[in-house]
């Protein structure tokens, strides 16, 4: 992180600290809104912006997000309980850990981008969000969840139906290819970070088999 954090401890009687079965929570007939999938995109955005490896601020990966999104709250087993569960979560994060700092995003053909002050333009339309750095790294870093055992609480709910479910996603979407292209060095063509190749065929699979290359 770019700072030394001053994290602070949940309440004895938090949401977050709520005790649930270990088993998917059940939510039959519930749909997500607008919002509740705008908040969970927020979620995934961060794990992007955290470890920086993403390009575009994860609008890349966007459609694929919303892919299986839909997926996972349309067939079974109904991941929809759990999103709602992780937006609740976080809401208590949000207010818990206060420290924000101002993210700007320039509108590109309705996307948003993330960029520095230095980078705006006259005519460019800009968003200023803030960004939750405390409750992100709480949540990542600070959450003293045993991944090897059953989730009990709200928050262990949130980390392992929903977060590592993210981050899983969005590594097998192409995330680590964009490490070392922010630094100048060339991203990464060999393996870009789609299972089988680039859903657009836009690079290779792997690197083309060449029979006279020496070994």
């Amino acid at each position: 992180m770019k700072k030394e954090l001053g994290l602070i401890e949940l309440s004895k009687d938090s949401i977050s600290k709520t005790k649930l079965s270990a088993g998917l929570i059940f939510a039959e007939g519930q749909q997500l809104t607008h919002q509740n999938k705008e908040a969970l995109w927020e979620i995934f955005q961060a794990i992007g912006y955290t470890w920086n490896n993403t390009v575009y601020d994860s609008n890349n990966q966007r459609s694929s997000w919303f892919e299986m999104i839909k997926a996972k709250t349309e067939n079974a087993p109904n991941y929809t309980g759990e999103y709602v569960n992780a937006i609740y979560v976080m809401e208590e994060l949000y207010q818990t850990y206060k420290q924000v700092e101002e993210i700007i995003y320039k509108k590109i053909e309705g996307r948003q981008y993330r960029i520095e002050e230095e980078e705006i333009k006259p005519g460019d339309i800009i968003i200023r969000k803030k960004w939750k750095e405390e409750a992100f790294h709480k949540l990542f870093f600070e959450s003293n969840i045993d991944p090897s055992a059953p989730p009990v609480t709200r928050l262990a709910h949130c980390k392992v139906y929903v977060v590592n479910e993210f981050i899983r996603m969005q590594m097998v979407g192409g995330a680590f290819k964009s490490w070392g292209a922010k630094n100048g060095g060339q991203r990464g063509k060999n393996y870009s970070g789609f299972v089988g190749g680039s859903r657009y065929s836009e690079s290779s699979k792997v690197r083309e088999y060449d029979p006279n290359s020496k070994p």
